[in-house]
């Protein structure tokens, strides 16, 4: 029998405000089940074969000892976890804790690892994606919109069936405080899917964010995704990762309101369509999606002659399946995004956005 606890927000004990706490919090609990020792991973990290691989570490490692085990070094992912845990990296995520060894030291959380002995053996790798922040604002998640209700039902299931656990956080202050909030929460590497975002195929899913192991820690990383308007396949509305230190790394440059392409060192686009980007499940939802990409689309086709962009935006104006929800607030959005694309971008409140589809939309079929 080995005994299992992960140091992160998916333990209810956690407080990452008091992490002595939590640990003490941990040892009294085994003692009160006779327990002698027990295993401590460190967030975002795991073990590489599955929490099943500490049954042979338990075999090979019996002593009264506190063992602390290293990461490989030849790698990025050493030193590259939080300014929080950083101490922790240096050694390893995979804590053997004697349970009176640390109730009798009470060591402090950060300076754990100088209290064990340690054991010089590759037996943790990092944990790219532990968070996910869901990008929808409050009031039209609890507006109950049948269309994004599926959604969201579906693309749970689809996670259970990856077996991918995810943390949901919702904002209404826009990306970019969503953002913060999350990374404050959680201090690690975010995950992104928009809450109307449904990946199709598990084991896909599962293998392009659990397997890869060539995350660049500078960059933003995005996977493509369908659009069920249009038909068209790139990154808008794909799933999306931000290392922790490429949110240290803001540019400054005129970016043309892309939230995404403001953080970190560039964009690693990974060729892989992971679902659909379902944004049509409102009236509000598709008009300024719509809007947004296109006005995004229309100043880099002007600004920078990007043919691509180019081509994509004459999709966005001219293409839109009839089998689809909303096609006639896409039209319209699509529309006002390539009339107006300063001030779509300008409108970076929810207000405004409402504002500006009230005023051209609401009121142009009102007048119809």
């Amino acid at each position: 029998m080995y005994n299992f606890v992960v140091a992160d927000n998916s333990s209810s004990d956690f407080d990452q405000a008091d992490l002595n706490c939590f640990l003490l919090k941990q040892a009294y609990r085994f003692r009160m089940l006779n327990i002698k020792a027990f295993w401590l991973l460190m967030p975002g990290y795991r073990v590489n074969k599955g929490p099943g691989v500490v049954y042979d570490y338990d075999k090979r490692y019996e002593g009264p000892h506190s063992l602390v085990f290293k990461v490989d070094s030849t790698t990025w992912l050493d030193r590259r976890l939080t300014t929080r845990y950083e101490f922790h990296s240096a050694h390893g995520g995979l804590y053997r804790l004697n349970v009176e060894e640390t109730l009798h030291t009470a060591t402090p959380f950060l300076e754990l690892g100088k209290s064990c002995q340690t054991v010089d053996e590759v037996s943790t790798s990092r944990l790219f994606f532990p968070a996910t922040v869901e990008l929808t604002q409050k009031s039209e998640v609890l507006s109950g919109s049948p269309h994004l209700m599926r959604t969201m039902t579906r693309r749970q299931e689809v996670f259970d069936d990856a077996r991918l656990s995810c943390a949901q956080h919702v904002s209404d202050r826009g990306i970019a405080a969503a953002h913060t909030n999350v990374f404050d929460l959680h201090r690690t590497d975010l995950l992104v899917i928009d809450n109307d975002f449904l990946p199709e195929d598990p084991e896909l899913l599962r293998s392009e964010l659990r397997s890869r192991s060539d995350v660049s820690p500078e960059y933003v990383h995005l996977w493509f995704s369908r659009n069920p308007v249009n038909n068209l396949v790139y990154g808008h509305g794909g799933v999306k990762f931000f290392p922790r230190e490429a949110q240290l790394l803001r540019r400054e440059s005129d970016l043309q309101g892309d939230f995404t392409l403001s953080v970190g060192q560039g964009l690693v686009i990974h060729p892989v369509c992971l679902g659909t980007h379902a944004y049509n499940w409102s009236p509000f939802s598709t008009w300024i999606t719509a809007a947004k990409e296109v006005a995004k689309l229309t100043l880099a086709a002007d600004t920078r002659q990007d043919l691509e962009a180019r081509s994509r935006l004459q999709t966005w104006l001219t293409v839109f399946n009839p089998d689809s929800a909303f096609v006639a607030e896409s039209k319209s959005g699509s529309e006002f995004g390539n009339r107006f694309p300063r001030s779509v971008l300008s409108a970076d409140s929810p207000e405004k956005q409402r504002a500006l589809f009230s005023n051209h939309f609401e009121k142009v079929c009102h007048d119809e």
